[in-house]
Protein backbone atom coordinates (compact mmCIF):
# COMPACT_ATOMS: atom_id res chain seq x y z
CA UNK A 1 0.00 0.00 0.00
CA UNK A 2 1.36 3.44 -0.94
CA UNK A 3 2.22 5.96 1.75
CA UNK A 4 -0.58 8.34 0.72
CA UNK A 5 -3.15 5.54 1.02
CA UNK A 6 -1.83 4.70 4.48
CA UNK A 7 -2.02 8.35 5.47
CA UNK A 8 -5.58 8.71 4.19
CA UNK A 9 -6.78 5.61 6.04
CA UNK A 10 -5.25 6.59 9.36
CA UNK A 11 -5.86 10.35 9.34
CA UNK A 12 -9.15 10.01 11.20
CA UNK A 13 -7.69 7.72 13.82
CA UNK A 14 -4.87 10.07 14.77
CA UNK A 15 -7.31 12.75 15.79
CA UNK A 16 -6.70 15.67 16.46
CA UNK A 17 -4.47 15.90 13.37
CA UNK A 18 -5.75 18.91 11.44
CA UNK A 19 -3.13 19.95 8.87
CA UNK A 20 0.01 18.77 7.10
CA UNK A 21 2.87 20.63 5.51
CA UNK A 22 6.65 20.38 5.36
CA UNK A 23 9.37 20.29 7.96
CA UNK A 24 8.22 21.59 11.35
CA UNK A 25 4.79 22.27 9.82
CA UNK A 26 4.38 18.64 8.77
CA UNK A 27 2.24 17.88 11.80
CA UNK A 28 0.00 20.44 13.44
CA UNK A 29 -2.25 19.39 16.28
CA UNK A 30 -4.86 20.74 18.61
CA UNK A 31 -3.68 21.00 22.24
CA UNK A 32 -4.01 17.67 24.03
CA UNK A 33 -2.84 16.84 27.55
CA UNK A 34 0.10 14.43 27.46
CA UNK A 35 1.60 12.49 30.33
CA UNK A 36 4.99 14.12 30.77
CA UNK A 37 5.91 12.94 34.27
CA UNK A 38 6.22 9.21 34.87
CA UNK A 39 5.03 8.24 38.32
CA UNK A 40 3.44 5.21 39.87
CA UNK A 41 1.33 6.93 42.51
CA UNK A 42 -1.87 5.14 43.58
CA UNK A 43 -5.23 6.84 43.95
CA UNK A 44 -5.28 9.08 47.01
CA UNK A 45 -8.35 7.28 48.32
CA UNK A 46 -7.22 3.77 49.30
CA UNK A 47 -10.71 2.41 48.73
CA UNK A 48 -10.65 3.67 45.15
CA UNK A 49 -7.24 2.10 44.65
CA UNK A 50 -8.52 -1.23 45.98
CA UNK A 51 -11.52 -1.11 43.65
CA UNK A 52 -9.22 -0.31 40.76
CA UNK A 53 -6.97 -3.29 41.55
CA UNK A 54 -10.03 -5.56 41.48
CA UNK A 55 -11.29 -4.13 38.19
CA UNK A 56 -10.68 -5.55 34.69
CA UNK A 57 -8.93 -2.28 33.85
CA UNK A 58 -6.11 -3.16 36.27
CA UNK A 59 -5.28 -6.08 33.96
CA UNK A 60 -5.71 -4.08 30.76
CA UNK A 61 -3.29 -5.16 28.02
CA UNK A 62 -0.72 -2.43 27.36
CA UNK A 63 1.25 -2.56 24.14
CA UNK A 64 4.74 -1.03 24.06
CA UNK A 65 5.91 0.06 20.64
CA UNK A 66 9.70 0.14 21.02
CA UNK A 67 11.50 2.11 18.31
CA UNK A 68 14.94 0.73 17.51
CA UNK A 69 17.61 1.37 14.90
CA UNK A 70 20.92 3.10 14.39
CA UNK A 71 21.47 6.68 15.50
CA UNK A 72 20.26 9.19 12.92
CA UNK A 73 17.58 6.89 11.53
CA UNK A 74 14.81 9.27 12.65
CA UNK A 75 13.52 7.86 15.95
CA UNK A 76 13.56 11.25 17.69
CA UNK A 77 11.50 12.87 14.94
CA UNK A 78 9.08 9.96 14.90
CA UNK A 79 8.67 10.03 18.68
CA UNK A 80 7.95 13.75 18.50
CA UNK A 81 5.21 13.11 15.94
CA UNK A 82 3.70 10.38 18.12
CA UNK A 83 3.72 12.75 21.10
CA UNK A 84 2.07 15.55 19.15
CA UNK A 85 -0.59 13.09 18.00
CA UNK A 86 -1.52 12.41 21.64
CA UNK A 87 0.26 9.09 22.15
CA UNK A 88 1.94 8.24 25.44
CA UNK A 89 5.69 8.34 24.87
CA UNK A 90 8.91 7.69 26.79
CA UNK A 91 12.00 9.48 25.57
CA UNK A 92 15.45 7.98 25.38
CA UNK A 93 17.11 10.36 27.90
CA UNK A 94 20.38 8.70 26.92
CA UNK A 95 22.48 11.87 26.89
CA UNK A 96 21.32 12.74 30.40
CA UNK A 97 22.39 9.30 31.56
CA UNK A 98 25.91 9.86 30.32
CA UNK A 99 26.04 13.27 31.98
CA UNK A 100 24.85 11.90 35.31
CA UNK A 101 26.92 8.71 35.39
CA UNK A 102 30.10 9.49 33.54
CA UNK A 103 30.94 13.07 32.76
CA UNK A 104 31.80 15.71 35.36
CA UNK A 105 30.46 19.22 34.63
CA UNK A 106 31.92 20.82 31.48
CA UNK A 107 34.07 17.78 30.85
CA UNK A 108 35.81 17.41 27.49
CA UNK A 109 36.39 13.74 28.17
CA UNK A 110 35.40 11.33 25.43
CA UNK A 111 32.11 9.61 26.20
CA UNK A 112 32.22 5.85 26.34
CA UNK A 113 29.39 3.30 26.17
CA UNK A 114 30.46 1.24 29.15
CA UNK A 115 28.59 -1.76 30.44
CA UNK A 116 27.56 -0.25 33.80
CA UNK A 117 25.86 2.75 32.22
CA UNK A 118 24.06 0.55 29.67
CA UNK A 119 22.69 -1.62 32.50
CA UNK A 120 21.55 1.45 34.45
CA UNK A 121 19.92 3.10 31.46
CA UNK A 122 18.18 -0.03 30.14
CA UNK A 123 16.87 -0.86 33.61
CA UNK A 124 15.46 2.62 34.06
CA UNK A 125 13.70 2.42 30.69
CA UNK A 126 11.99 -0.78 31.81
CA UNK A 127 10.91 0.80 35.12
CA UNK A 128 9.48 3.78 33.24
CA UNK A 129 7.46 1.46 31.03
CA UNK A 130 5.94 -0.43 33.98
CA UNK A 131 5.09 2.79 35.84
CA UNK A 132 3.52 4.50 32.86
CA UNK A 133 1.51 1.38 32.01
CA UNK A 134 0.01 1.42 35.52
CA UNK A 135 -0.89 5.09 35.15
CA UNK A 136 -2.58 4.45 31.82
CA UNK A 137 -4.68 1.72 33.40
CA UNK A 138 -5.74 4.11 36.16
CA UNK A 139 -6.74 6.65 33.53
CA UNK A 140 -8.78 4.03 31.69
CA UNK A 141 -10.45 3.07 34.99
CA UNK A 142 -11.30 6.70 35.79
CA UNK A 143 -12.94 7.22 32.42
CA UNK A 144 -14.91 4.01 32.86
CA UNK A 145 -16.20 5.13 36.27
CA UNK A 146 -17.25 8.49 34.81
CA UNK A 147 -18.89 6.86 31.77
CA UNK A 148 -16.47 8.71 29.51
CA UNK A 149 -15.34 7.18 26.21
CA UNK A 150 -11.91 5.63 25.89
CA UNK A 151 -9.19 7.77 24.36
CA UNK A 152 -7.79 6.73 21.02
CA UNK A 153 -4.69 4.53 21.49
CA UNK A 154 -4.82 4.90 25.28
CA UNK A 155 -3.31 1.44 25.72
CA UNK A 156 -0.13 2.10 23.72
CA UNK A 157 3.23 3.38 24.90
CA UNK A 158 5.79 4.47 22.31
CA UNK A 159 9.35 4.13 23.61
CA UNK A 160 12.59 5.46 22.16
CA UNK A 161 15.00 2.52 22.42
CA UNK A 162 15.34 -0.31 24.93
CA UNK A 163 18.00 -2.77 26.04
CA UNK A 164 18.72 -3.68 22.40
CA UNK A 165 20.39 -0.28 22.10
CA UNK A 166 22.57 -1.12 25.09
CA UNK A 167 23.52 -4.40 23.43
CA UNK A 168 24.27 -2.70 20.10
CA UNK A 169 26.26 0.24 21.46
CA UNK A 170 27.73 -0.99 24.72
CA UNK A 171 31.29 -2.20 25.08
CA UNK A 172 30.98 -5.80 26.23
CA UNK A 173 33.31 -8.74 26.37
CA UNK A 174 32.01 -12.02 27.72
CA UNK A 175 29.13 -10.16 29.43
CA UNK A 176 27.32 -9.39 26.15
CA UNK A 177 25.19 -12.53 26.09
CA UNK A 178 24.38 -12.12 29.79
CA UNK A 179 23.23 -8.54 29.19
CA UNK A 180 20.79 -9.66 26.48
CA UNK A 181 19.62 -12.62 28.55
CA UNK A 182 18.94 -10.53 31.67
CA UNK A 183 16.78 -7.96 29.92
CA UNK A 184 15.09 -10.39 27.57
CA UNK A 185 13.99 -12.41 30.58
CA UNK A 186 12.97 -9.24 32.43
CA UNK A 187 10.75 -8.11 29.55
CA UNK A 188 9.29 -11.61 29.28
CA UNK A 189 8.47 -11.46 33.00
CA UNK A 190 6.68 -8.10 32.86
CA UNK A 191 4.78 -9.39 29.85
CA UNK A 192 3.59 -12.41 31.80
CA UNK A 193 2.92 -10.74 35.16
CA UNK A 194 1.89 -7.21 34.09
CA UNK A 195 0.25 -7.80 30.68
CA UNK A 196 2.73 -5.37 29.14
CA UNK A 197 3.54 -6.51 25.62
CA UNK A 198 6.74 -5.22 23.96
CA UNK A 199 6.64 -4.84 20.19
CA UNK A 200 10.16 -4.43 18.87
CA UNK A 201 10.02 -2.06 15.90
CA UNK A 202 13.02 -1.74 13.60
CA UNK A 203 13.46 1.46 11.59
CA UNK A 204 15.63 0.19 8.78
CA UNK A 205 17.57 1.92 6.00
CA UNK A 206 19.91 0.13 3.60
CA UNK A 207 21.39 3.41 2.35
CA UNK A 208 23.76 4.25 5.19
CA UNK A 209 25.12 7.31 3.37
CA UNK A 210 21.64 8.83 3.55
CA UNK A 211 21.63 8.20 7.30
CA UNK A 212 25.17 9.54 7.66
CA UNK A 213 24.24 12.71 5.78
CA UNK A 214 21.27 13.19 8.08
CA UNK A 215 23.50 12.74 11.16
CA UNK A 216 26.03 15.31 9.99
CA UNK A 217 23.35 17.80 9.08
CA UNK A 218 21.71 17.41 12.47
CA UNK A 219 24.92 17.75 14.47
CA UNK A 220 26.63 20.43 12.39
CA UNK A 221 23.63 22.74 12.32
CA UNK A 222 22.55 21.85 15.89
CA UNK A 223 19.13 23.32 15.24
CA UNK A 224 16.86 20.57 13.97
CA UNK A 225 16.25 18.72 17.26
CA UNK A 226 19.45 19.36 19.20
CA UNK A 227 20.88 22.08 21.36
CA UNK A 228 24.56 22.92 20.98
CA UNK A 229 25.28 20.98 24.17
CA UNK A 230 23.47 17.89 22.88
CA UNK A 231 25.30 18.15 19.57
CA UNK A 232 28.61 18.27 21.46
CA UNK A 233 27.73 15.11 23.39
CA UNK A 234 26.74 13.31 20.20
CA UNK A 235 30.08 14.17 18.68
CA UNK A 236 31.71 12.67 21.78
CA UNK A 237 29.65 9.54 21.15
CA UNK A 238 31.33 9.18 17.73
CA UNK A 239 28.07 9.66 15.85
CA UNK A 240 29.93 11.37 12.99
CA UNK A 241 32.13 8.31 12.46
CA UNK A 242 30.97 6.38 9.37
CA UNK A 243 32.80 3.22 10.43
CA UNK A 244 31.07 3.42 13.82
CA UNK A 245 27.68 3.77 12.06
CA UNK A 246 28.36 0.70 9.89
CA UNK A 247 29.33 -1.34 12.95
CA UNK A 248 26.06 -0.49 14.69
CA UNK A 249 24.05 -1.14 11.54
CA UNK A 250 25.60 -4.62 11.36
CA UNK A 251 24.57 -5.21 14.98
CA UNK A 252 20.94 -4.36 14.23
CA UNK A 253 20.99 -6.49 11.10
CA UNK A 254 22.16 -9.38 13.26
CA UNK A 255 19.27 -8.76 15.68
CA UNK A 256 16.97 -8.79 12.66
CA UNK A 257 18.38 -12.09 11.42
CA UNK A 258 17.88 -13.50 14.91
CA UNK A 259 14.16 -12.75 14.60
CA UNK A 260 14.02 -10.24 17.45
CA UNK A 261 11.99 -7.56 15.66
CA UNK A 262 8.22 -7.81 15.36
CA UNK A 263 7.76 -4.84 13.03
CA UNK A 264 10.12 -3.65 10.31
CA UNK A 265 9.56 -0.28 8.64
CA UNK A 266 11.87 1.16 6.02
CA UNK A 267 12.80 4.75 6.80
CA UNK A 268 12.66 7.07 3.79
CA UNK A 269 12.83 10.32 5.77
CA UNK A 270 9.38 11.45 4.76
CA UNK A 271 6.30 12.41 6.76
CA UNK A 272 4.61 9.04 6.18
CA UNK A 273 6.76 6.99 8.56
CA UNK A 274 4.35 7.45 11.47
CA UNK A 275 1.48 6.13 9.36
CA UNK A 276 3.49 3.15 8.19
CA UNK A 277 4.40 2.26 11.78
CA UNK A 278 0.80 2.55 12.99
CA UNK A 279 -0.54 0.52 10.08
CA UNK A 280 1.95 -2.26 10.79
CA UNK A 281 1.11 -2.07 14.51
CA UNK A 282 -2.63 -2.39 13.83
CA UNK A 283 -2.12 -5.57 11.86
CA UNK A 284 0.32 -6.94 14.42
CA UNK A 285 -2.14 -6.29 17.23
CA UNK A 286 -4.95 -7.96 15.28
CA UNK A 287 -2.81 -11.03 14.66
CA UNK A 288 -1.78 -11.10 18.32
CA UNK A 289 -5.37 -11.40 19.53
CA UNK A 290 -6.22 -13.88 16.80
CA UNK A 291 -3.27 -15.98 17.91
CA UNK A 292 -4.42 -15.81 21.55
CA UNK A 293 -7.86 -17.02 20.51
CA UNK A 294 -6.35 -19.92 18.60
CA UNK A 295 -4.15 -20.80 21.56
CA UNK A 296 -7.17 -20.81 23.86
CA UNK A 297 -9.14 -22.97 21.46
CA UNK A 298 -6.27 -25.42 21.08
CA UNK A 299 -5.34 -25.25 24.76
CA UNK A 300 -1.74 -24.91 23.67
CA UNK A 301 0.28 -21.98 25.01
CA UNK A 302 3.77 -23.29 24.31
CA UNK A 303 4.49 -20.68 21.61
CA UNK A 304 3.78 -17.12 22.73
CA UNK A 305 3.10 -14.90 19.74
CA UNK A 306 4.82 -11.82 21.09
CA UNK A 307 8.02 -13.66 21.94
CA UNK A 308 8.20 -15.69 18.73
CA UNK A 309 9.35 -14.71 15.27
CA UNK A 310 6.39 -16.36 13.54
CA UNK A 311 5.11 -13.01 12.28
CA UNK A 312 6.70 -9.74 11.24
CA UNK A 313 4.79 -6.72 10.02
CA UNK A 314 6.84 -5.29 7.18
CA UNK A 315 6.58 -1.95 5.43
CA UNK A 316 8.55 -0.41 2.61
CA UNK A 317 7.13 2.78 1.14
CA UNK A 318 8.55 1.97 -2.30
CA UNK A 319 6.66 -1.33 -2.46
CA UNK A 320 3.26 -1.64 -4.03
CA UNK A 321 0.40 -3.70 -2.64
CA UNK A 322 1.48 -6.79 -4.56
CA UNK A 323 5.00 -6.78 -3.14
CA UNK A 324 3.54 -6.43 0.36
CA UNK A 325 1.15 -9.32 -0.11
CA UNK A 326 3.42 -11.66 1.84
CA UNK A 327 2.87 -9.56 4.95
CA UNK A 328 -0.83 -9.19 4.26
CA UNK A 329 -0.85 -5.88 6.10
CA UNK A 330 -4.43 -4.96 5.25
CA UNK A 331 -6.87 -5.94 7.98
Amino acid sequence: MEGKDIQKELMQEIDPLIARGKGEEALRFKPEPILSVITNAPFEDKRVEQEFLKSPQAKQDIFVLILEGVHGIGKTTLLKQFKYAGFNVINEHFLNTFSNFILPPDSEKKVDHNCAVEFAWAGQQMINIVNLATNLRREIYKRKCLDLPRKCYDDIIVVDRCYLTGAAYGHFSESFDNFLKVFKNAFAQIEETHNIHPIYTYLKCDDLMKVFKHINQRIDTAKVHLTEEEAKKRKQLKEQDLKFLKEKHDKYEQFNEDGIFNIIVYQDYDDNTIYKVIKAYKYYRHQYYMNLMNDDNNDNNEDSFLTSSSFTAFYHSDSDSDSNSNSNTDE
